[in-house]
């Protein structure tokens, strides 16, 4: 008998061999075997249950072994064990399939099943789409002899029990997933190839003859808005707003600032290499660092803009579109589908969107759903609600292991999901891989990567079909233009990661400018930019047209107004 440890860890597809322990109990005829250890629950599978396949060969049972409710399957010849299941909590039944092929189980408020060869899931039939009321667990599902039809009993609230009959159709039941036009297959590329392209320059200053000669930086403060002002010996000036990471991340910002100093800004990318590998500051790398960055770049970029009387599009390899389609963004997870969808529908409606984004999961959660059952039933009823042609965007924000992710990357595509963005958490490129591999629906990664060769990997190795980096935690234009370039040459689009506010304003700006830019963009408002753009930043029919000032586009009155604080100037 094998004795299994509370501390023990088992994981789906998992193999080990039990060894019986025959028992006797006086006036019983019948041999008895017990097959699990008594220090471990073992949940029972009611009495009305089918738990041997038709052949006698195998038995199906639930255990809490590991830490975990499971489903486990016994060859009763050779005494070996193959969990089944991981990741959520079962309904006490499990019934094989006639032809002995599949176990039907209930999990989540859905009957599903499990292929006992390739331990392959899939939903047969969902409670929420057959009652009104909230389900709280399928007490049970039986099929017929014939294999298509299935009684299902629900316990749901208000106290009540439903039962329902449901035919089995799979070739109704799937919905194939259409790959949207706006994706194009993978084209190989080489590392040497995006080597090459990282290599590059991007800074074109074929319209500043003169030098511009960097004299001075001077951080700024209004409540909770940050902005970074350099001058030039001439006069020239460039203004960047900041997030209100500045807050802070400003001494790191004052450690890199005065290796610019003195130098010429048409050297930017020169300057900006220099500053990488003076003293240590390449170990410093990561979110804070190149935020850091960005806010340097975006401020000198500016000063080149305006000392030039263009935009940056022009400085940067020039402008390809005026305006942009947004699509509508929720960051809830707290909200049930219903809830949800209501609110997405107002956010559609506010600005003529025909797009949406919702969150899945419990971000960075470890397969755990936010609200039990949420992401599978919003997924359905967003679809339900907003019509098939709609355009749809998930988010999973590292929520789930590969095989979770593929799970739920399947639901999104039988909904015909526009992206399924994040499924892993991003610093698993090998699991992001493995769901991207297994997935029609394109995959979307990027928006917390910081390192253009890990960029250069996911787009090497397909693990991605949109590129999310964002014009702060990537180091601004210049790297994230890099990233497009790679990304264009393997066939992929891009998609920046926002935040709203100035973040929002830059992805603008980084859009017009790459040619591959995707169709949609996320709308998370502009607070506290509109009164800095000549004419405003509004939204009609879910298009937004790119500012076209020089430089940045930007004016920024208030800052030498009493009411904005100096932080600090470096000369």
């Amino acid at each position: 008998m094998y004795n299994f440890r509370k501390d023990e860890s088992f994981m789906k597809g998992d193999t080990f061999r039990y060894t019986p322990q025959r028992m006797e109990d006086s006036g019983i005829t019948p041999n008895l075997v017990r097959l699990t250890g008594p220090q471990d629950a073992c949940n029972h599978l009611y009495f009305h249950n089918r738990s041997f396949t038709p052949d006698d060969k195998t038995v199906i049972f639930q255990s809490t072994r590991g830490g975990g409710n499971n489903l486990f399957a016994m060859e009763l010849a050779s005494g070996q064990v193959r969990q089944l299941t991981q990741g959520y909590q079962l309904d006490y039944f499990a019934y094989p399939s006639r032809d002995g092929k599949k176990v039907f189980f209930g999990a989540e408020g859905c009957i599903k099943t499990v292929d006992l060869e390739t331990l392959e899931e899939e939903i047969i039939v969902r409670a929420q789409d057959l009652v009104e009321a909230k389900v709280t667990k399928c007490s049970g599902a039986f099929p017929s002899w014939d294999g298509k039809k299935l009684v299902c009993f629900y316990e749901a609230n208000p106290d009540y029990a439903a039962v329902f009959s449901w035919y089995s159709r799979p070739e109704r039941r799937r919905r194939m997933y259409k790959p949207h036009p706006d994706f194009k297959p993978h084209k190989p590329v080489t590392f040497e190839q995006l080597q090459a392209i990282m290599d590059a320059p991007v800074l074109d200053t074929s319209l500043l003859p003169e030098p511009v000669i960097i004299e001075s930086f001077t951080l700024y403060r209004r409540e909770n808005a940050w902005f970074l002002k350099v001058r030039g010996t001439k006069g020239e000036e460039g203004i960047a707003p900041c997030s209100d990471r500045a807050s802070y991340l400003h001494l790191l910002l004052k450690k890199f600032l005065p290796l610019a100093i003195g130098k010429d800004a048409r050297t930017l990318e020169e300057i900006l290499n220099t500053i990488y590998v003076t003293d240590i500051n390449y170990k410093i790398q990561g979110l804070a660092y190149w935020c850091c960055i960005a806010w340097l770049e975006s401020a000198i970029l500016d000063m080149l803009g305006k000392a030039a009387g263009v935009h940056i599009a022009q400085l940067l390899g020039g402008r390809q579109r005026d305006e942009l389609e947004m699509y509508v963004a929720s960051g809830n997870r707290d909200t049930t589908p219903e809830e949800e969808v209501e609110i997405l529908h107002n956010r559609v409606d506010k600005i003529g969107a025909k797009a949406i984004k919702f969150k899945l999961g419990g971000r960075m959660s470890r397969n755990r759903d936010s609200i039990a059952g949420r992401t599978e039933g919003l997924l359905h009823l967003a679809r339900k609600s907003f019509g098939d042609d709609f355009i749809i965007h998930c988010d999973g924000n590292g929520s789930f292991d590969a095989r979770k992710g593929i799970e739920i990357g399947r639901i999104a595509e039988s909904i015909n999901a526009y992206f399924y963005e994040e499924p892993c958490p991003f610093d698993d490129l090998w699991d992001t891989k493995a769901v991207a591999d297994a997935l029609d629906v394109p995959l979307a990664f990027g928006e917390q990567e910081t390192s253009l060769r890990r960029f250069a990997w996911i787009i090497e190795n397909d693990a991605a079909q949109v590129l999310q980096p964002d014009l702060q935690y990537t180091g601004g234009f210049i790297q994230c233009i890099k990233v497009a370039r790679m990304a264009q040459a393997a066939g992929k689009v891009v998609t920046p990661h926002v935040s709203g506010g100035y973040a929002s304003y830059n992805m603008l700006l980084f859009c017009a400018i790459i040619p591959n830019a995707g169709h949609y963009h996320e709308y998370k408002g502009f607070r506290g930019v509109e009164d800095c753009v000549p004419g405003g930043l509004p939204v009609k029919n879910g298009l937004i047209r790119v500012p076209n000032g020089p430089g940045l586009g930007l004016d920024i009155p208030f800052i030498n107004t009493p009411q904005t604080e100096c932080v600090f100037e470096i000369r």
